[in-house]
């Protein structure tokens, strides 16, 4: 377990944790790897009251140093929201679920968020505290580069505060998520929405 706290909003930390683009950027070398190689991911986006996901396949791994420590192949990726805070990642291989990451979040005051995050995995005896031993200083490593983003563009966002927030089409859960946060049915509970990208 990792409690973490950070300049930054509900939507804001939770689009954040749920966003496969960002790695390249903000975790290069931890999360996926070195090299500019993309493969073609479809994404999935479903919903329905009070929660949203987006289901990638076509990656059988993230090439960053934390995917090669701890997983093998995978088969498919969900990123979750659930209201009012909760952030689910999941990463499945062909034999099951492999790794799961789950974030509670809580607006602790209008510009700062608390959160405690765990890492779930199958227990295979010695190798699997190990990999825990291991993963916990980069978890840290990873949350430390988020809250720099995530307080950036809270500051960012503090100079123009009537702006609309910027939604790129790679935000695939933002709206969302705001749609959920605000007691109103996503929009892909009635529309599921298909992706295909690079990643």
């Amino acid at each position: 377990m990792v409690r973490s706290d950070t300049q930054s909003t509900v939507i804001d930390a939770a689009e954040n944790i749920l966003d496969a683009t960002h790695t390249h950027f903000t975790h290069k070398g931890l999360l996926r790897g070195l090299s500019s190689k993309r493969v073609l991911v479809d994404v999935t986006v479903t919903g329905g009251d009070g929660w949203v996901e987006a289901c990638y396949t076509g990656e059988d791994k993230q090439q960053g140093f934390v995917s090669r420590t701890l997983e093998g192949t995978r088969t498919k990726t969900i990123g979750r929201f659930r209201a009012p805070g909760i952030a689910e990642l999941e990463y499945w291989g062909p034999d099951g679920l492999t790794l799961a990451t789950t974030f509670h979040l809580r607006q602790a005051s209008p510009d700062h968020v608390e959160g405690i995050g765990w890492l779930i995995g199958p227990n295979t005896g010695i190798g699997a505290q190990i990999k825990t031993f291991a993963f916990k200083p980069m978890f840290k490593l990873a949350l430390h580069q988020d809250r720099r983003v995530l307080s950036s563009a809270s500051r960012n966002a503090a100079l123009s505060p009537d702006a609309k927030p910027v939604v790129g089409p790679l935000d695939f859960l933002r709206n969302d998520i705001a749609a959920i946060m605000s007691g109103r049915l996503p929009d892909c509970a009635e529309t599921p929405r298909t992706h295909q990208i690079q990643l």
